[in-house]
């Protein structure tokens, strides 16, 4: 199946009723498949470039573009899926690539390869500019490496 394939009426419906049940369950709009794939994609770029320290305490906040995927994932066309699975997988990837887990007293980390974990609320970026790194980041995180001079 290659991008540039119709969708039939079945898929765009399921991506229209997906956003409509998630506003319904209490997502601020209807937002659709490619608004949240563009807001994912966007958070991992900033990631690269790294993570305002400031904002630590509203990383889950951030985070909620990914949790609209995977409750939206379900209610997609088998389809839509197959043909959006390589760019989320992608991101995802490099998601992983540009964070790290969550220190966690006593508990395991979330497992990645679960789909039903909510894995990404387990990590935390991996460059983090804050001025004063031992202060004011949430239980867990580690901060993040000072060079040494």
């Amino acid at each position: 199946m290659n991008h540039h394939e119709r969708l039939s009426e079945d898929d765009y419906r399921s991506i229209h009723q997906a956003g409509h049940a998630l506003a319904e369950q209490g997502w601020r709009r209807a937002f659709t498949l490619n608004q949240m794939l563009d807001a994912w994609q966007d958070l991992v770029e900033d990631l690269q470039e790294g993570y305002d320290g400031t904002f630590a305490y509203e990383w889950h906040h951030d985070l909620r573009c990914r949790d609209w995927l995977h409750a939206a994932w379900p209610m997609l066309t088998h389809r839509i899926q197959e043909l959006r699975r390589p760019q989320l997988q992608a991101l995802d990837d490099r998601y992983r690539e540009v964070t790290v887990l969550i220190r966690t007293s006593g508990r395991p980390p979330s497992d990645p390869g679960d789909l039903n974990s909510g894995w990404w609320h387990g990590r935390h970026p991996r460059v983090i500019h804050t001025d004063h790194p031992h202060d004011g980041l949430p239980a867990g995180w580690s901060p993040p490496e000072t060079p040494i001079s």
